[in-house]
């Protein structure tokens, strides 16, 4: 959380909190997501999440609490399976931006830039 990096999620912390949220790391490996958490986000999973792990996130949504996952390709086939019902198909490929709009804030063309994020049912509005 505190990795000011290209790959770090600093930025993300500062617009949440900007935003009147907390930002807390949680182990899905080994802890449950706290009661009070209102939207968790995994960023990355090189090896998948444990039966265990979406075992918790699970408890997580299932008290109202919201899910963004940012996944890196390939995807593992246990978190595919899990994301399947709820409506998230995921696929192999990647995403390029063309717009050119994350090389303006010295992102590459695999990271691609919304200013929109459109309402689903797992995701955060």
């Amino acid at each position: 959380m505190a990795d000011a990096g290209a790959q770090g999620l600093s930025g993300l912390v500062a617009v949440l909190t900007a935003s009147n949220y907390g930002a807390d790391r949680v182990n899905l490996m080994q802890d449950d997501v706290a009661p009070h958490c209102s939207a968790l986000i995994i960023a990355g999973l090189p090896n998948g999440l444990s039966p265990d792990a979406l075992a918790r996130v699970d408890s997580c949504l299932s008290r109202g609490g919201r899910l963004s996952l940012l996944l890196d390709p390939p995807v593992d086939r246990l978190s595919a399976d899990y994301l399947r019902p709820l409506g998230i198909a995921v696929g192999q490929g990647v995403i390029i931006e063309t717009s050119g709009a994350g090389r303006a804030v010295g992102a590459g063309p695999e990271n691609p830039i919304s200013l929109v994020y459109h309402e689903h049912p797992a995701g955060i509005a």
